[in-house]
């Protein structure tokens, strides 16, 4: 039976409310309707005076409420409490695909649901009368919406949940700061603020260019050479060495991309330690000045001709575009130059000088379709902008940066107070006998930091492919470990998605890869938050409100060289997802002829109290479809063998994969199951 909508009450909403905040002004609502998608609700719009934070909540039947509410916490850059919203004239064009938010909050939770713009609109920091925190926007938000819920259905909430999936750290923040409001949170993709090797991703993506990077991926792929600098030089080996030394997640390198991410962690440098820039190319300790001849061949100091300008519904792929909710399809946001290579461009400065525009300066952050820079930082984009108009190129603040990995890597006095580490994690490779191998840079204070300190419980799920929120980048872990020693499993776990991204495999890839069929991307990854991350709001809920502790968290270390390592086995490495191996002709690789008969085998494991195996899934010719499935993982065992056999009509090369899933109430459990995936390489000729 369907859900019948809310019935809307006749008298309005009352907002006499003192904020416990100062910073806000009073609340004012503008918007209060019945609502039918993705599930009927009530929903109401407003903000606060004197501010820039705007919220919006979503209020379930009376059926599906018993007392509790889900605050949602947008990842990235945040500034749209719409972020979850879906289009009532076309629901199935819902852009971020995060119904299923509505039935963790309606039907697990039994609650309602809510979010805020975390005290500012997008592209911008303007939060007011005030500066305002992302965590205190969010926390007088959801204490606003106990005031409206005591209304809507008679009785305030008597727990409150909280949790994001790129919004982890602003998670964090409200666990530490708002006691008050939550009783739990599940951050998702929460790297830590302590440092950023993200600049040794962008250094060996420039020095060995998209040609050679292929060859790295193939080399790494299931059944490559395993040889990543084969045909690679000096420089380009020593780039790619310092990428993996720095952290980068081993088994995405099918990700590797141009990262707008790194472009605006170059801002923030710019703004914090803007004399880094200049003494990269004039102090001994730094390779502009050391190396300079070896660098030359990289440096980019010219002036270009605009030939055409390009609207943003061309000239940025798919998935961010679906992002950036907010944003006109027809504003001018990219052009194309009269050079040859505009890859090449990515990370350089760009200043136009002639035309309607001129002294509007970028970053190149985008090279997708034509060159673009971050709506973020550059919010006028290329609107005025025509061709003809002169710009001139500069990269060698973006060379700069690329090397900042190497200069940043002492721990700041409070992470060393904390933990008694001297050198971050990610940095700790590059060091000798404890001491940096390079010249170091002062650290700057940080706009906000985690205390280490918290009180509600916290289930926290990082994904082991990444590439925003590297494996490494989790030194808050240390402090936590500080804080509470072995009591801090009492309050904390942490587990990771191997296999899985920053969002959907579809998604992740759609940031990059728009021009092919994305659904071969389930295939090569997990899709971990509508499954997983589903059962930890769950296990959470059980924590917190019947003393139920959730299975333990993941096991694993980090070498030396800043590889991930996990246990091989389910019983080892613990936490709530299956494990899966799988082979061919007993190893990663075979090579066949067409018509050959090609015989599979797997292993699918579930760790110690997580569930039982519910699936067992073959992708025989990297579609993402998934035809072939072992019935006998039916929900009744914990670990099996499984096979599968495939014929090939085509030559050509494919990734065969084996996902598995576990349910933590077994066949009968709602919702997706949790997945791992395991692949090998046929090669048919």
């Amino acid at each position: 039976m369907a859900d019948a909508a809310p019935d809307s009450k006749s008298t309005p909403l009352d907002v006499n409310y003192t904020p416990m905040d100062n910073a806000f002004g009073k609340p004012f609502i503008d918007a209060d309707e019945m609502r039918m998608q993705p599930r009927p609700h009530r929903y109401v719009h407003g903000g606060f005076a004197d501010t820039k934070t705007k919220f919006s909540f979503y209020f379930p039947p009376d059926e599906n409420y018993d007392g509790r509410f889900m605050q949602w916490i947008e990842g990235g850059a945040a500034g749209n409490e719409l972020s979850i919203q879906v289009p009532q004239d076309k629901p199935s064009e819902d852009p971020a695909g995060w119904d299923f938010l509505y039935d963790i909050a309606f039907d697990d939770l039994k609650g309602y649901l809510l979010e805020s713009n975390q005290g500012h609109e997008q592209f911008s920091r303007d939060t007011g009368k005030n500066h305002i925190a992302n965590w205190q926007a969010s926390a007088e938000s959801a204490r606003f919406s106990r005031h409206i819920a005591r209304q809507v259905y008679g009785v305030a909430p008597h727990h409150g949940y909280v949790g994001g999936i790129g919004g982890g750290p602003n998670t964090q923040m409200l666990l530490e700061n708002a006691p008050d409001i939550y009783d739990g949170g599940v951050p998702q993709i929460s790297p830590s603020n302590e440092t950023s090797p993200w600049s040794a991703q962008v250094r060996a993506q420039y020095f060995l260019g998209s040609p050679l990077m292929k060859s790295v991926i193939d080399a790494v792929e299931p059944g490559g050479s395993g040889d990543p600098y084969s045909g690679l030089d000096a420089n380009q080996r020593e780039a790619l060495s310092d990428m993996y030394r720095a952290g980068w997640p081993r088994g995405a390198e099918n990700q590797l991309m141009t990262m707008k991410h790194a472009i605006m962690v170059m801002g923030g440098v710019e703004m914090s330690d803007p004399s880094y820039f200049d003494d990269f190319w004039t102090k001994p300790g730094y390779a502009g000045n050391d190396q300079l001849d070896k660098l030359k061949p990289y440096i980019i100091q010219r002036k270009a001709i605009v030939q055409q300008v390009l609207p943003i519904r061309e000239a940025m792929e798919t998935a961010t575009f679906k992002w950036y909710t907010t944003l006109d399809p027809d504003t001018p946001y990219a052009v194309i130059l009269d050079v040859e290579d505009h890859d090449q461009l990515f990370g350089s400065h760009m200043r136009i000088t002639t035309g309607a525009a001129k002294g509007r300066e970028f970053v190149i952050a985008s090279n997708f379709n034509g060159i673009s820079g971050t709506p973020e930082r550059t919010p006028e984009m290329m609107r005025g902008v025509k061709p003809g108009d002169e710009v001139e190129l500069d990269n060698r603040k973006f060379i700069a940066y690329m090397h900042h990995f190497l200069h940043t890597i002492k721990a700041s006095d409070w992470y060393r107070e904390k933990t008694g580490q001297a050198i971050t994690l990610p940095g700790r490779p590059f060091t000798t006998d404890g001491r940096p191998i390079y010249a170091q840079r002062e650290r700057s204070s940080q706009t906000y930091r985690l205390k280490g300190e918290f009180e509600p419980k916290m289930i926290c799920i990082n994904s082991t492919w990444d590439i925003w929120g590297w494996p490494v980048m989790i030194d808050y872990l240390d402090v936590y470990k500080a804080s509470y020693g072995d009591k801090l499993s009492d309050r904390f776990r942490f587990y990771w998605a191997d296999g899985g991204s920053i969002a959907p495999p579809m998604t992740a890839a759609g940031f990059k890869h728009s021009d092919e069929n994305l659904q071969v991307w389930d295939a090569r990854m997990i899709d971990f938050q509508y499954s997983m991350g589903r059962q930890a709001w769950r296990y959470l809920k059980e924590w917190v409100e019947d003393n139920k502790p959730p299975p333990p968290s993941t096991e694993f270390s980090f070498s030396k060289d800043n590889e991930l390592l996990l246990p091989q086995k389910a019983e080892d490495r613990k936490g709530i997802q299956p494990v899966v191996h799988a082979t061919v002709n007993n190893g990663k690789r075979i090579d066949v002829k067409v018509g050959e008969v090609v015989r599979f085998e797997g292993r699918i494991e579930a760790p110690p109290g997580a569930g039982t195996i519910v699936s067992s899934e073959w992708d025989l010719e990297e579609r993402g479809d998934y035809p072939f499935s072992n019935a006998e993982a039916d929900g009744s065992a914990t670990s099996m063998l499984v096979k599968a056999k495939h014929v090939y009509s085509k030559p050509g090369v494919y990734f065969v994969a084996l996902r598995g899933g576990l349910h933590r109430d077994g066949k009968r459990g709602t919702g997706a199951p949790t997945h791992h995936l395991d692949r090998v390489r046929v090669v048919v000729t």
